[in-house]
């Protein structure tokens, strides 16, 4: 969430095509988020072992952001 959150702050400096890719990735999470807190609401605690969606998915919407990230970061 903090890597999103980052990004997040610069996006007044993105291109459209970065923008877009950028907007793609949030609706990933936006999703991925709310399941989350669905989760959390119905079962009321966080288990270390508790997983909303699978690992994979967790990891490619990371592995997006670090894409964007290295996008928009000054060279």
């Amino acid at each position: 969430k903090c890597l999103r959150d980052e990004i997040k702050l610069q996006a007044h400096l993105f291109s459209m095509d970065v923008k877009d890719q950028f907007e793609e990735v949030e609706l990933k999470f936006d999703q991925l988020e709310a399941k989350f807190i669905q989760a959390v609401e119905e079962f009321g605690k966080i288990n270390q072992d508790f997983w909303v969606g699978n690992h994979q998915s967790v990891k490619e919407i990371r592995q997006e952001f670090e894409s964007i990230k290295q996008r928009i970061e000054p060279k």
